[in-house]
């Protein structure tokens, strides 16, 4: 069975949807050798990149890569690939993929921009919306990451009606990491006296609770950490909300990443929508206590381990942030079942989940079989 991964992902700088792809494409490559030979046959299909990407690429374990194209972006996902793979299945992660071709696996993460269509330009929404309808329609195999996404996408009438699957996402990808602690040190940062949010202007993640509840708190609470997001836009949206004990550090490595989550007092997750919510889950992964919003998939995901708030109220978000502050036993409390839960989000278990779906609309019964015992193993 040949499977054709949609790489655009690999070619632009990582987002939460691309390290779905990038770590369901990496898993998909080593479940294929344990398989026995070409049972299972992976292609990494790129749009046109440098000899220097592919390198990369091909040492990375995403495994072999290929280019043969001189479009790139949306007009090689809609124009070449669907010719490139029409011998096998087109798996496409990352929300959008070709027009033309049935044998066709899609990945919509979310609604977003259906529930917070103002965190989006005009010409993403109009596309997406004519688009992902369309090919959500003609897909032989659907999915998404959560029972929520699921829902939502049904009532916009994105999905037909129970012909999605849902797989959620990994979080073992931090086990991987080595943490890089030296980032505590170059922004002067002490072990549990801060506290961590991501950055991002789109109105759906909600930085702006949390600025304003770091500036209500007592004037010893910790610093307000935020990573990711672009600094200027950031500063520029929230000019008036953003006070001294607020420091953006902007994109961070994933070592970095992990050295933050592992010491901060708090991971703050105030969203107003999530179709699954990765930080918050690579945080529990850490060890980080979590105090996420009440809205989207989060209590899917991260279950009884995290405190919730309500995204609209800064004030509580200040009372609890004071609270872990000057509470250790507080943030011992909220952490303690984290990590537990957080490592029974696989990528493996994602990736078999995703086969095994597969193999039941080829009526592949030796692949089954193979996966069957490969779980078992």
């Amino acid at each position: 069975m040949r499977l054709y991964i949609n790489g655009r992902f690999a070619t632009r700088p990582m987002t939460g949807v691309d390290r779905v792809a990038y770590e369901l494409t990496s898993q998909l490559r080593q479940i294929a050798t344990e398989l026995p030979e070409n049972m299972l046959v992976l292609n990494l299909l790129l749009p046109k990149c440098s000899p220097e990407q592919l390198l990369a690429l091909s040492n990375s374990t995403l495994g072999e890569a290929k280019s043969v194209s001189k479009l790139t972006g949306q007009l090689w996902e809609q124009f070449l690939l669907p010719f490139q793979a029409a011998d096998g299945w087109a798996i496409n992660f990352c929300n959008v993929g070709p027009i033309i071709g049935r044998r066709q696996i899609l990945f919509i993460h979310d609604a977003q921009i259906y529930i917070s269509p103002e965190s989006y330009s005009f010409c993403f929404r109009l596309w997406y919306r004519m688009l992902q309808p369309f090919i959500a329609r003609r897909a032989s195999l659907l999915f998404t990451v959560s029972d929520y996404s699921k829902n939502r996408l049904e009532e916009e009438c994105v999905f037909p009606k129970g012909k999605a699957q849902v797989i959620p996402n990994g979080a073992d990808h931090m086990n991987r990491i080595s943490a890089d602690d030296s980032i505590l040190g170059r922004h002067q940062l002490s072990s549990q006296n801060y506290f961590l949010a991501m950055g991002s202007v789109s109105k759906h993640k909600n930085l702006i609770c949390i600025l304003n509840a770091i500036a209500a708190c007592f004037s010893k609470a910790p610093r307000l950490v935020v990573v990711g997001g672009n600094v200027s836009e950031i500063k520029a949206v929230f000019a008036s909300s953003i006070s001294e004990r607020v420091l953006l550090l902007g994109k961070v490595s994933d070592e970095e990443l992990k050295a933050l989550y592992m010491h901060a007092s708090a991971f703050l997750f105030p969203s107003i929508t999530e179709g699954f919510g990765l930080p918050p889950l690579e945080a529990m992964h850490c060890g980080c206590p979590v105090v996420a919003s009440t809205s989207g998939a989060m209590s899917e995901v991260c279950g009884d381990t995290v405190r919730y708030l309500d995204p609209d109220k800064p004030a509580d978000w200040a009372a609890s942030m004071e609270e872990l502050a000057s509470d250790p036993n507080v943030r011992e409390k909220i952490s303690a079942r984290a990590c537990h839960r957080a490592a029974k989000f696989t990528w493996r278990r994602a990736a078999m989940q995703l086969l095994q779906a597969i193999a039941s609309a080829e009526n592949n019964r030796s692949l089954k079989t193979q996966l069957e015992a490969l779980n078992a193993s």
